[in-house]
Order: structure tokens, then C-alpha cells, then sequence
């Protein structure tokens, strides 16, 4: 086994084993605010960075992304919201708030539940015991532990009565009394009576419902349409829904018609006219005619796994690649294989790691001890137990110097060098390196991760964790 390969191992057990609460909180949340700041998550606090990583407010204890505008945000246990340049639009007033949808917002105060507008005017009272959001302008309400429903002028229209109610899709939505499942309109009419012992919302203009055990489809006028007959069901997805029968899965079209043979263990739903199939632990895929599009055996997962353009697949303990139309353009020759990154996959053959193009060339020989796939023009691959980096040409670009070394990300990569390599028990201490193999950021850190969103989460030797930009400077 490679060493880098090992280093890796050993300083995952090591990082796990050392890792609490108290010392290394969860890995930090770097996500977009607006186009000027970033949200960063870090030791149990929601910060707002600018772009470049510095930090721009740290007052608020949550801080929600924007939504129709504005985002909610926390402190001292009260809740408002501020615009995307950071403005307090609606002081931090309530116990509990939710994000706007459809141009209101639920808040609550003293156990109380209502509505505001984005002036933060109060639009319907804080009168119920609790409220969801508006879902095509209807919004499902409590009082005294029944369920109704009210428009945005605050007037009931469906009357509380339900233990529970859903929101509205499709123009309908479902409500449950006494255990037993229905479907009401926007009026608070009953379209489908409640006696279903399960039902899914509606899709495709259909609903999945369950009754002594089978399921079946209704319409919009609550009319069964497709017999309560199936063990197990999906809703539709692209005029075509699975179904299970007898054990078997198969597909059925919305006038119940079986399109697809019950012959499956399993059916996927439907995704750009294909769907996943499992027979006898084999995988394959089918297209709307039930027409098998790539042979029922292989090892794979989810059809949604294709990676530009190309889906791995294992084949006799031995990997390859196949496209959308089932045809193997990369043979099952490899002993491992990852998927297509930047037009190229790393693949692994008698102990050598190399890389092929989506025609299955060999681009970059299997002659490393170890690699990592491309990532930003540049892969990690080891020789001699050392690790540099190499172009799509095969160019050395980076000399082969550290005894690890990580991806790049933002154009800045981990490596870390070991001190003394004649102590078997070292571990190596890290740094960062950029595109030309500068060191930018000093080998002196005990863990190092990549750059996300302009910052890295580090810890010291003395076990203590912070957050650095790329200039090294530290985010408190």
C-alpha cells in the first residue's frame, strides 16, 4: 500500500479519535448571503463575512439566507430580519419568526401566532396557537389543537376541525381527522373523502392513496381512477409511476395501464425518460418502453450518478464506463475507477494509478502509487512515496516534496511534510501551496482543511481550532 495512502488512514483515525466537541466543533458552513457577503457557521455562531473573508458582523446568534429579500435572523433569543446589506428592516422582536413566502412572514409572541408584511407591519394577528407559511395564498392554522385554514386577509376558510393539515399542491391539500387521510380545496371543501388510511400529495395531477393495505390513485375530483390494488407505489414521475405487485415492481401509465412488465425487485422512478431497475442484486437501466438500455448486470446506484456524460459500473469485479444510451465506451478492465472529473478519470490497474478520457484512452500512464482526480487543472499522484502535482499532460508541476497532499481548492491545496521521518509514529504538520508550489500559508498546522468560500478550519498543536483566510490570517 502506498504511503500517502497510509498517512491519509492514519491521520483520519487520529483526527477522529482526538475529536470533541469542545475542542473541534463540526466542519464550518461557508455559504452566499448576497452578492457582497458570505454566511460562515463556526463554533455554534452565524457570522457574516465579506467576500474576502474578513468578518464584517458577528452580533447575531442565527442568521438565516435571504428569502424574498430579507433574512432572519437570532439574538438574545429574539428574532428580526435585515436586508442583503445588512440593514435591521424588522427589529429583533419576536420568540420565533419564519422565513417570508409570498410576501408574509409567521412570527409568534408570547405563544401567539401571526403574520407581518416586509415593513413589519402585523397583516393578520398573533391570535393562533400556530401557523405554517402561505402556499398558494392559503395558510393552514391552529386553534385549541384543531387544524384550519385562512387566506391573506386573515379570513378562516376552512373551518378548524382537522388534526392535521398539509399545504396546498396542486390545489389541493391533504388534512387528517380521526386518522383517516383526505383532500380539501382552497375553499375548505371535502374533494376526497377522509378515509384513506395514507396519502401522498398530489403529482401529476394524480394522488397516492392507501386502504386496507393497497394502493391505488385518485383524481382532483376524488374519484379512484387507478384501483387500490399495489403493495407498494410511487407517485408519478413523467407519466409513469412504479408499482409493486406480487413482490415485483413494474410501471404503470395513468389509465393503469401496465407499461412496464412486473418483473423488478425494484423501479426507480422516472428521470429524462429512464429509470434505474434492480434484478438478482443487478442493476440496469430502462428507458419509458420498458426497452433495457443498459444490460441488467451491473453493480452500480442511482441513474442521477452519471458524471459528465459517463455512469461507472462494475462488471465481474472489474470497473468501466457506460453513456445515457447503454453503450460501454470505457471496458470493465480496471480494479477500481473513479468517476469523470475535468474530462478525465483517475483508474487503477495492477497497483498504478493513471487516467483515461471519456473514450477510454489512456492519457496519463498507470505509473503512480497513488492519485487523486483533477481539480482545477491539477491532480495530487505520488512517486517514490512523495507527492507532487501533475497537469493534464503529464507535466510535473508541482515536484514530488511532501509526504501528503490535498486537492486544490480556490486555488490554494493542503500539503504536509513530516518532520522526522525516521520516527514511524510521526504525523506530518501542514500548510498550503499555491498553483506555482509557493508556499503561501507556513507548514506549521497539526490539521488542515481545504479552502471553502475564501476560508480553511485549522487546528493548532496545542488542539486549539480557528478559521483562516487565504492571506493566513486568522477569522476569530
Amino acid at each position: 500500500m502506498n504511503k500517502i495512502h497510509n498517512i491519509i488512514i492514519a491521520i483520519s483515525i487520529a483526527f477522529i479519535s482526538t475529536t470533541t466537541y469542545a475542542t473541534s466543533p463540526r466542519k464550518p458552513t461557508v455559504t452566499d448571503f448576497s452578492d457582497d457577503f458570505n454566511k460562515l457557521y463556526a463554533n455554534g455562531k452565524n457570522i457574516i463575512i465579506d467576500k474576502q473573508g474578513n468578518i464584517v458582523n458577528a452580533d447575531y446568534d442565527f442568521v438565516e439566507g435571504i428569502q424574498e429579500g430579507l433574512s432572519k435572523v437570532r439574538k438574545d433569543k429574539k428574532w428580526g430580519f435585515i436586508d442583503k446589506n445588512l440593514k435591521v428592516v424588522i427589529p429583533l422582536q419576536y420568540d420565533r419568526a419564519k422565513n417570508f413566502n409570498e410576501g408574509l412572514a409567521v412570527v409568534a409572541k408570547n405563544d401567539k401566532y401571526g403574520f407581518i408584511d416586509k415593513n413589519g407591519k402585523v397583516v393578520i394577528p398573533l391570535q393562533y396557537d400556530y401557523a405554517n407559511n402561505f402556499s398558494n395564498g392559503i395558510a393552514s392554522v391552529v386553534k385549541n389543537d384543531k387544524y384550519g385554514a385562512i387566506n391573506k386577509g386573515g379570513e378562516l376558510v376552512v373551518p378548524f376541525q382537522y388534526e392535521r393539515s398539509f399545504i396546498f399542491n396542486e390545489g389541493l391539500a391533504r388534512v387528517e381527522k380521526n386518522d383517516k387521510y383526505g383532500f380539501i380545496d382552497k375553499k375548505g371543501k371535502v374533494i376526497a373523502q377522509l378515509h384513506y388510511d395514507e396519502a401522498e400529495r398530489f403529482q401529476e395531477g394524480l394522488a397516492l392513496v392507501k386502504k386496507d393495505g393497497k394502493w391505488g390513485f385518485i383524481n382532483k375530483q376524488g374519484k379512484e381512477v387507478i384501483q387500490l390494488q399495489y403493495d407498494r407505489a410511487s407517485s408519478f414521475h413523467e407519466g409513469l409511476a412504479s408499482v409493486k405487485k406480487s413482490n415485483k415492481w413494474g410501471a404503470i401509465n395513468k389509465k393503469g395501464k401496465v407499461i412496464i412488465p412486473f418483473q423488478y425487485d425494484y423501479v426507480h422512478y422516472f428521470n429524462k425518460g429512464m429509470a434505474e431497475v434492480r434484478k438478482d442484486d443487478k442493476y440496469g437501466i430502462i428507458n419509458k418502453q420498458g426497452k433495457i438500455i443498459i444490460p441488467i448486470e451491473l453493480k452500480g446506484y442511482f441513474f442521477e450518478s452519471f458524471q459528465e456524460g459517463l455512469k461507472k459500473f462494475e462488471k465481474n469485479k472489474k470497473w468501466g464506463f457506460i453513456n445515457k444510451q447503454g453503450k460501454v465506451v470505457v471496458p470493465f478492465q480496471y480494479d477500481s475507477v473513479s468517476d469523470f472529473s475535468e474530462g478525465l478519470a483517475l483508474v487503477y490497474k495492477n497497483d498504478k494509478y493513471g487516467f483515461i478520457n471519456k473514450k477510454g484512452k489512456v492519457v496519463i500512464p498507470l505509473e503512480y502509487a497513488y492519485a487523486s482526480s483533477f481539480s482545477e487543472g491539477l491532480a495530487m499522484v505520488e512517486k517514490n512515496d512523495k507527492g507532487g502535482f501533475i497537469n493534464k499532460h503529464n507535466q510535473q508541476v508541482i515536484p514530488f516534496t511532501y509526504d501528503i497532499a490535498y486537492d486544490f481548492s480556490e486555488g490554494l491545496a493542503v500539503v504536509g511534510m513530516i518532520e522526522d521521518p525516521s520516527n514511524i509514529r510521526a504525523m506530518p504538520k501542514f500548510g498550503y501551496i499555491d498553483k506555482q508550489g509557493t508556499i503561501v500559508i507556513p507548514i506549521q498546522y497539526k490539521y488542515a482543511q481545504s479552502f471553502d468560500d475564501g476560508l480553511a478550519h485549522v487546528q493548532t498543536e496545542d488542539n486549539k481550532w480557528f478559521y483562516i483566510n487565504k492571506r493566513g490570517q486568522i477569522i476569530k
